[in-house]
């Protein structure tokens, strides 16, 4: 199995979410199944007309449920870490998410 990184998500609004994923599309989908996707996410369509409009517009699915995200604005990074120096950071991203918390320092 591939090593994973982290990477971090946004749009033109901040960032959205941080996730481990092993490339960019698992990463996307990871976002999306983690709820963090509030800021991309489309209104899934409920007709055959929806479901055209939203084809015309390419809009991606993404996720286990195949959820409709807009990636117009989307950007990404891969964080690249230097153990040694980086440790503390990795221990708070690990107890975050263990916490479920927005913030680090609500840790």
């Amino acid at each position: 199995m591939r090593d994973s990184s982290l990477y971090v998500i946004g749009n033109e609004f901040g960032a959205l979410g941080a996730v481990w994923a092993t490339n960019d599309q698992d990463a996307l989908d990871e976002l999306v199944d983690r709820d963090l996707a509030g800021g991309i996410l489309v209104d899934q369509p409920q007709t055959e007309e929806q479901f055209k409009e939203c084809d015309e517009k390419e809009y991606a699915q993404l996720g286990n449920a195949g959820e409709y995200c807009d990636l117009t604005n989307v950007w990404m990074q891969k964080v690249s870490f230097e153990p040694v120096r980086d440790i503390a950071l990795i221990v708070a991203l690990a107890k975050a998410d263990g916490a479920n918390v927005s913030f680090l320092s609500e840790v």
